[in-house]
């Protein structure tokens, strides 16, 4: 298990390594588990970037509802948008932005 733990770590820096920051640069990434969003990130210059986000989240409780009580389920779709203005130009960098989910 230490094993594959050090592999997925050296992938992940490797790889992070290939998305760095530079305008016209465009990443996929996925965030949150159980309900999850996929984002689109585009960086329109060097220090700002365009996030569009769609997500999902299905509500289906099991079994049978309580006597006298409906049983609900459902199904949320989100989509969003929103605006990154990095602090610094490199791989990692601290950033502060605005997002509008609907």
């Amino acid at each position: 298990m230490k094993r594959l733990t050090y592999l997925v770590a050296v992938a992940f820096l490797m790889a992070s390594t290939l998305f760095a920051q530079e305008k016209g640069k465009f990443g996929l990434g996925i965030d949150g588990v159980e309900s999850p969003n996929f984002l689109a990130k585009y960086f329109v210059s060097d220090q700002f970037a365009t996030e569009f986000i769609l997500g999902f989240d299905v509500y289906s409780p099991g079994g049978d509802a309580p006597t006298g009580q409906t049983k609900v389920t459902g199904t949320t779709f989100r989509i969003g948008l929103d605006g990154l203005y990095h602090f610094n130009v490199g791989k990692v960098s601290p950033y502060v932005g605005a997002e509008v989910l609907f």
